[in-house]
């Protein structure tokens, strides 16, 4: 599997503070799957200058908890943004610098392991068995029965250059 797949998880500042235990909780989850042995590569957006978290108290939280990672879970690759960047780009920091060498990619948050039908696919047989017309499979998060709007909007295309 670590051939062919390489984990990224999204990061960014979080109800949890500087506590690592969520995203060790997805990343140790990974571990015990036939994801064992793929490369886990975590990308951290800086704080949105317009969130709740843009405070002194929350930026002290988030720089202790970029700090920990590297410490906390040894086996992962941090990338970190020097300013916001939102979802999408956080993402595409993990293909810098030569980070992904594989031909599938498995994009997923911080909280994943909070996500369990995650653990009912069987990704190994659905890697070898990919149809050559889809080029995305997402597992976006449920919330009320429904996707999250505040998650999954609509963005111009043009806004990704």
């Amino acid at each position: 599997m670590e051939d062919l797949l390489t984990i990224v998880y999204a990061t960014s500042p979080h109800k949890l503070g500087s506590s690592v235990s969520m995203l060790k909780l997805s990343c140790d989850l990974i571990k015990c799957t036939e994801m064992k042995d793929c490369k886990i590569i975590v990308c951290a957006d800086a704080i949105n200058a317009s969130s709740r978290f843009s405070n002194s108290r929350s930026e002290k939280e988030y720089q202790q908890y970029l700090d920990d990672i590297p410490i906390k879970i040894p086996y992962v690759q941090l990338k970190k943004s020097k300013k916001h960047i939102g979802l999408t780009k956080n993402y595409q920091q993990a293909w810098e610098g030569n980070g992904i060498r594989t031909p599938f990619v498995m994009l997923m948050n911080h909280d994943t392991a909070f996500a369990d039908p995650i653990l009912e696919v069987n990704i190994k047989s659905l890697l070898k068995n990919w149809p050559q017309n889809i080029n995305l499979l997402s597992f976006a998060r449920l919330q009320h029965g429904g996707l999250s709007e505040e998650w999954w909007r609509p963005q111009p295309l043009q806004d990704f250059g």
